[in-house]
């Protein structure tokens, strides 16, 4: 009984004394524990974030685009027309990189039942037949096709990308987030109500599709 009493508390010291470096262990290490937890939880974080940018990169395409005209009056040579220079801005406001359609001169950029469009980014003018329009009504562009007229000795559609064409025609140009450029082309005119309408197509046009369209007088 004596030895049993006696084995019992050697084991109480025992379990007491490995308690205590446990403890002490935990203790000892709690500083590195954390430095450990920390620098795991700033990878995933790190992954988390680099995975949204690049979700977001290649699922968020935006484009804006707007057209003004300068018009020159002063040419005599020219008598009742004018010379208009119509200059296209393109800022891409997404946070991926935006590459125009590449399409060669046997292909069209986009089709579908309401329009038939051949450059991945063009001009279209359409001169407003006001003589013809004798109350007051809507011109829209695709449902007014008898009230608007291509002027004559203007191609149906400008192509804006022409210089940057490669060997085989198709365009190779491209914006990168942020970025900013001009595109352009100068027409004459009659004096007139005009539409312009500009467009810009993607690679996927399904989704990477642009277009707007501004009135534009020429006096």
């Amino acid at each position: 009984m004596q030895n049993f009493k006696h084995i019992a508390v050697d084991l109480t010291k025992k379990s007491r004394v490995l308690i205590s470096s446990k403890i002490k262990f935990v203790f000892s290490h709690s500083q590195n524990f954390y430095h450990l937890i920390l620098c795991l939880a700033t990878v995933v974080a790190g992954v988390w974030t680099y995975q949204n940018f690049i979700s977001g990169r290649e699922s968020n395409a935006h484009l804006f685009m707007d057209a003004t005209a300068t018009i020159k009056t002063n040419i005599p040579s020219l008598g009742e027309r004018r010379l208009v220079f119509i200059d296209v801005f393109l800022n891409n406001t997404g946070k991926r990189r935006i590459d125009a359609e590449r399409v060669s001169t046997n292909q069209v950029a986009y089709s579908d039942p309401g329009e038939t469009i051949k450059y991945s980014c063009g001009i279209q003018i359409r001169k407003i037949l006001t003589p013809l329009i004798q109350t007051n009504q809507d011109v829209d562009w695709f449902d007014n096709t008898n009230l608007l007229e291509c002027p004559p000795g203007l191609p149906q559609e400008v192509d804006l990308l022409g210089e940057c064409d490669l060997p085989d025609g198709t365009p190779d140009f491209w914006i990168e987030p942020s970025d900013q450029c001009h595109l352009g082309h100068a027409f004459i005119l009659d004096k007139g109500d005009y539409l312009v309408k500009i467009h810009f197509i993607g690679t996927n046009p399904d989704e990477d599709f642009w277009s707007r369209i501004v009135y534009m007088q020429v006096d």
